[in-house]
């Protein structure tokens, strides 16, 4: 399983997941770290159109984005734009289910078909409890071995993750 680590730029969030990035590769995932430090937006942006079930953001947010790299919105993912079939996004981030526009990043997502499943918040969460939440779903997957799509997703819907909510696209 290919699982994109992406995270804001500061060492309580970076610090955190290279050291979940280290255990799920022990695992057996392919772990793919592109942080602010070393990448901008428009390798991100790249990154996003490549083949990752998982993606994962843990930093700041704003309603329709996530606020590293100048700003990860939709618009961003669309460029990408390949279809995500079993893909999974964890938004470990402010407002990633808000949006200014009625839509947040996490149903454009699902709506785009960019993502089948989407972990995020709504509202403000406080890094106390974002960090809870990221801790419990990255222990969860890796108790699982991350071996697929349905064991990432029973990982994530059977633990408690509160406040986080997780969307999934209905499928046709």
């Amino acid at each position: 399983m290919s699982v994109l680590y992406l995270g804001y730029y500061h060492p309580r969030y970076l610090n955190v997941l290279c050291e979940w990035a280290a255990v799920l590769r022990r695992c057996g995932c392919t772990v793919v770290e592109r942080y602010p430090n070393r990448y901008y937006k428009e390798s991100i942006v790249r990154e996003l159109g490549q083949r990752h079930e998982v993606i994962t953001y843990f930093g700041h947010g704003r309603p329709g984005a996530w606020s590293a790299y100048r700003g990860i919105t939709i618009e961003d993912w669309r460029q990408g734009h390949r279809l995500a079939q079993n893909r999974i996004v964890l938004s470990f981030s402010c407002y990633s289910l808000d949006s200014m526009n009625g839509c947040g990043l996490g149903q454009a997502l699902l709506s785009g078909s960019l993502a089948e499943c989407v972990l995020g918040y709504r509202g403000r969460v406080t890094y106390e409890d974002n960090l809870r939440c990221f801790m419990r779903v990255m222990g969860a997957i890796s108790a699982t071995k991350a071996r697929d799509y349905g064991s990432v997703v029973k990982a994530i819907v059977g633990h408690d993750i509160l406040p986080a909510q997780v969307l999934m696209r209905e499928r046709d």
